[in-house]
């Protein structure tokens, strides 16, 4: 309930600062700040990946719209993304699934 409270409350106060903003572009950060912020109470690392993937997706947008091949950049930049949820999605897994198979092979008898 706590975590319910506080969420509701953090998002009314979001939203009527939302509307009190005249201009697009700081209506636009304040939401950006205020996630972050928000994301922040609950898991502070998932910030600085937050932010690397917002780097990351906001230079290679430069590169496609500022090169001439751009099509080569966009699959770079996709691939690199697609790359990066795999690892945080399935590298806790495959880390554990790794541990489990050491300890079984740890009880196997050993011949000689």
């Amino acid at each position: 309930m706590l975590i319910s409270l506080r969420f509701f409350s953090f998002l009314i106060l979001v939203a009527v600062f939302y509307w009190i903003i005249p201009k697009q572009r700081i209506r636009n950060l304040v939401l950006s700040l205020s996630s972050l912020f928000f994301i922040s109470l609950f898991d502070k690392p998932a910030v600085v990946v937050i932010i690397a993937l917002t780097i990351y997706s906001y230079l290679f947008a430069s590169l496609i719209t500022s090169q001439k091949h751009k099509a080569i950049y966009h699959k770079i930049g996709i691939i690199g993304l697609v790359l990066i949820l795999i690892a945080f999605k399935y590298l806790g897994f495959l880390s554990n699934t790794l541990n489990k198979l050491s300890e079984f092979i740890a009880f196997l008898p050993e011949f000689h």
